[in-house]
């Protein structure tokens, strides 16, 4: 809206003084002279300004464009910058897997294109490693893709506002850079369409959950939150990497040894190394991120009707931010002994594969 009163300003339709009244900006409109920067500021207008301004504003382009006097889209080889005024449609969020890899749907529209749709996955470790964009036609083929994204097998969504999808896609971002990866292509040539970039917010379960009343029963909470592992999304959720297999390791050369120890010694030692496990994985900075991972799926829990699971979630991502130790936690024991127990070929199952995540019969949008 401000860079049509500044285009009006420009064209002298305006006093260079003070703010216009819409009414006064409306019936002002039709005198715009068709230039570049009086298309570029409808455009604007036309997806940011107030209701009535805003279609007197399209109205005004369209006519234009029948006439010949604006193109329709933009010029040969010139890319969108954010004077396209992209405007955030919905976004959708799945729940986190044993890698910390999580599936992000963003939909978005520009001027020429009313349905851009962004997928990806990032991992809250390592930043985004996928990224397509898709362009539907129409309203009907963006319906189809959002309920084929919403019907992936084995996978759960829930709705956030755009903004917070958008903050997680920025924040993979940083992550990729941080750590010097490559960054998938679709999103560093739409990445401009994401705009304004934004801080990673609070968890959104604590808009249901307040942290203190979790506190107050988290002991209680923490007793039974092995159940948590047996939700569906949680079923590959377990420890990888090379200190797991080191401690399996270990274990197997315990197992079988001559040496001849009693069933209580062996027990008491196989302990040991659990605990030392534990102790080497959950660093403070896997903690920080673990912990927001089971916030992460508090939400998910408490969006799709399952309040006991998303309060065990919450007292476990307290119980790590508080410091407790993992060893003295069912949870935590059990995803140990679930971690030692799954061989390669169940590690290799259970893990996001890039390939999973595209869809059949769709085709990414051509680029920009």
């Amino acid at each position: 809206m401000q860079e049509l009163i500044a285009e009006m300003k420009k064209q002298g339709l305006l006093s260079s003084q003070g703010q216009p009244e819409l009414s006064t900006l409306v019936d002002l409109l039709s005198r715009l002279r068709p230039d570049p920067e009086a298309v570029r500021a409808l455009q604007a207008a036309a997806e940011t300004a107030p209701k009535t301004l805003a279609k007197a504003a399209r109205r005004l382009l369209h006519r234009w464009r029948s006439q010949g006097l604006a193109a329709s889209g933009p010029a040969p080889g010139q890319t969108w910058t954010l004077k396209s005024v992209p405007r955030a449609l919905e976004a959708l969020v799945s729940h986190i897997d044993r890698r910390g890899d999580r599936f992000l749907f963003y939909a978005f529209s520009r001027p020429t294109d009313p349905y851009l749709v962004l997928l990806a996955v990032g991992r809250d470790t390592a930043g985004l490693t996928f990224a397509e964009v898709y362009q539907p036609a129409n309203k009907r083929d963006y319906e189809t893709l959002r309920q084929g994204v919403r019907r992936m097998e084995g996978f759960t969504f829930a709705s956030v506002a755009p903004g917070y999808c958008r903050a997680w896609l920025h924040h993979y971002y940083r992550l990729n850079r941080k750590h010097n990866r490559p960054v998938p292509r679709d999103f560093e040539l739409y990445r401009a369409n994401l705009e304004p970039e934004e801080t990673l917010p609070e968890p959104l379960v604590y808009r249901y959950l307040p942290a203190d009343d979790v506190e107050a029963e988290l002991q209680i909470l923490l007793a039974g939150s092995d159940q948590l592992l047996e939700e569906k999304e949680m079923h590959s959720w377990a420890l990888e990497g090379p200190a797991v297999e080191q401690a399996a390791e270990r274990l197997r050369r315990q197992r079988e040894s001559r040496l001849v120890i009693s069933p209580l010694t062996a027990r008491e030692l196989a302990d040991k190394v659990k605990t030392e496990l534990l102790e080497e994985m959950f660093s403070p900075e896997f903690r920080k991120v673990y912990a927001r991972r089971l916030e992460e799926m508090a939400f998910l829990f408490w969006e799709t009707g399952r309040p006991a699971s998303a309060r065990r979630a919450v007292a476990l991502a307290r119980a790590l931010t508080r410091g407790e130790k993992p060893a003295f936690i069912p949870f935590f024991r059990q995803l140990v002994e679930r971690s030692l127990a799954a061989g390669p070929a169940e590690a290799a199952e259970m893990q996001i594969s890039g390939p999973r995540l595209y869809l059949p019969g769709r085709s990414p949008v051509a680029r920009p």
